[in-house]
């Protein structure tokens, strides 16, 4: 995302620049080449005053539980938070803190009651899964890298293949009587 601090332009000295443009001096003739004119010089100008910077926004999922009191708990933890990185008090540190504490228990209060809440309103085949979700951490499938899934498959059916063939090369060797585990 690309943004630029529009706020921070120093005024006096951005209408200084403008009223020293080619566009107003030296304004170009016919109407294609003033639209160019104006598009250049007036990027130029804006480019030296409010550089274009650009932002890397990240999209993070929607949390469920999370609620317009959370929202509001967490910015009134920011502006104390500011407060007293401004101050540099201990009584602004304390009241920070304060604050901390009481978001991070309606936040965890939050989390429960929705947890709570989808168990209790689940259906009883549903229930495994959405504890399991709770509870384990998620692993994602690892295959081998391959484009094509028929060669995936090849893999598969030669490692299998190779497996089975091992065990077999071993066991040939051994007795073959069975002894009982107990």
């Amino acid at each position: 995302m690309r943004t630029r601090k529009l706020r921070s332009i120093n005024i006096e000295s951005f209408i200084s620049d403008l009223r020293n443009t080619p566009l107003l001096l030296n304004p170009a003739d016919n109407f294609d080449s003033l639209i160019t004119q104006y598009d250049k010089v007036l990027r130029s100008i804006l480019d030296d005053h409010a550089p274009d910077v650009e932002r890397c926004v990240i999209l993070r999922p929607h949390a469920p539980w999370y609620s317009d009191a959370l929202r509001d708990a967490k910015q009134k933890r920011r502006r104390l938070e500011r407060k007293w990185l401004k101050s540099g008090l201990t009584v602004h540190k304390d009241i920070y803190k304060r604050q901390c504490t009481i978001y991070r228990d309606l936040l965890s209060k939050a989390k429960s009651n929705y947890h709570c809440q989808e168990i209790a309103e689940c259906e009883p085949r549903n229930l495994f899964r959405i504890i399991d979700k709770l509870s384990s951490v998620q692993s994602a499938n690892i295959l081998p890298n391959s484009s094509n899934p028929k060669d995936l498959a090849d893999k598969f059916v030669k490692f299998f293949h190779d497996k089975i063939q091992k065990l077999q090369d071993r066991t040939n060797g051994q007795d073959s009587t069975l002894t009982p585990l107990c």
